[in-house]
């Protein structure tokens, strides 16, 4: 009977003191830990191939983006080439996993992919159950393309992580214009990320569209006719903690496609890739300019983002003799963060944090 109960473990229940040697009056501790409404974290970023070395095992939390993909191909050597579409953003993936005592887990960062390439895939390999845990590279933008015998097989944006946006085929035609690359090529559920966007024409205005992002498809906001915006990134907050919507914390935003219409002079770099203004704000590169408003390579010239985010890089105008192409995508990354207290680890840029 409940009556007879006296103690537990030898402990006189009607005056319970002590909680494995912690005062019971106000629980500053339990089993030793502090015990103030926050939990102290320890981070490793990985923006180059390591590894991360576990001496003492638990559960981490791991975010695992690919490099973004590179504009479409729209380059000097070719000076007739059109506009090109935005690289895709490189797929983002989180879990949460167990790691073992003493064992050492190899890291794979993806690269942005160069023009009219795919990013690399980010990996940790072997701590999934004994499985690789992945994030696909962006796809490339697609081409600009102004010869009758080009097809939108070329103009159309590559599949990856986040799908590439299409180039351009022929001008002020909406024929054989290139369609967005598909995004989650690893066939994740949930996605690791979204499709790149359709350009198009008017007869007038042109658009090449932008990449997809991690955290949408790219918009088609053609309007006047300004240029395809890349697909939204992700907020991740295992780096520091804090959930803001700096540069720093979002990632795989998908590429500006080229920019025409209103938004196409020297002085307005309002857009830019991942629906956001500035050239590089939230991951992703900013498109070129229309050759006829801005007579500079580098305004002409996609961008790429901020490093290893796995931002897609930004189309080229490419109608151009100077170096007016697609932008590269940027680098991915490889986070792996733990209750500081909780798993030994060391590797790549060591961080805590309170939150």
């Amino acid at each position: 009977m409940a009556n007879n109960v006296k103690k537990v473990n030898g402990i006189a229940i009607a005056s319970i003191a002590k909680i494995n040697g912690q005062n019971d009056t106000d629980l500053a501790k339990l089993n030793g830990e502090e015990f103030t409404g926050s939990v102290t974290y320890r981070s490793h970023q990985f923006t180059s191939n390591g590894t991360f070395e576990v001496t003492s095992g638990g559960s981490v939390d791991v975010l695992v983006v690919g490099g973004g993909g590179g504009g479409g191909q729209s380059s000097s050597s070719s000076p007739n080439l059109r506009p090109s579409g935005g690289g895709g953003g490189g797929g983002v993936r989180t879990g949460t996993f167990t790691v073992a005592d003493s064992t050492n887990y190899t890291i794979v960062v993806g690269n942005g992919g160069a023009e009219d390439s795919d990013g690399g895939l980010s990996e940790i390999q072997a701590i999934d159950s004994g499985s690789d845990f992945e994030a696909s590279g962006g796809g490339a933008g697609g081409a600009g393309q102004i010869a009758s015998s080009h097809s939108s097989s070329v103009t159309g944006g590559h599949a990856g992580g986040s799908g590439g946006g299409g180039g351009m085929h022929s001008w002020y035609s909406n024929a054989n214009m290139g369609t967005g690359g598909s995004g989650n090529a690893g066939g994740y559920s949930p996605v690791e990320g979204y499709d790149g966007g359709q350009a198009t024409a008017d007869g007038t205005n042109e658009a090449t569209a932008g990449g997809g992002g991690a955290g949408g498809a790219a918009t088609e906001e053609h309007s006047g006719f300004g240029e395809g915006k890349g697909g939204v990134g992700v907020k991740n907050n295992y780096i520091d903690g804090e959930q803001t919507s700096a540069d720093q914390e979002v990632y795989g935003a998908g590429g500006s496609g080229y920019i025409d219409g209103p938004a196409r002079s020297a002085g307005n770099i309002s857009h830019s890739g991942g629906a956001r203004p500035g050239g590089a704000t939230n991951g992703s590169g900013r498109g070129g300019f229309r050759y006829d408003f801005v007579d500079t390579a580098s305004l002409r010239s996609g961008t790429t983002g901020l490093a290893n985010l796995g931002g897609g890089g930004g189309g080229g105008d490419g109608n151009f003799t100077g170096a007016a192409g697609g932008a590269s995508g940027a680098s991915g990354v490889v986070i792996i963060r733990y209750i500081d207290s909780a798993v030994d680890a060391s590797g790549g840029t060591e961080a805590t944090y309170s939150i």
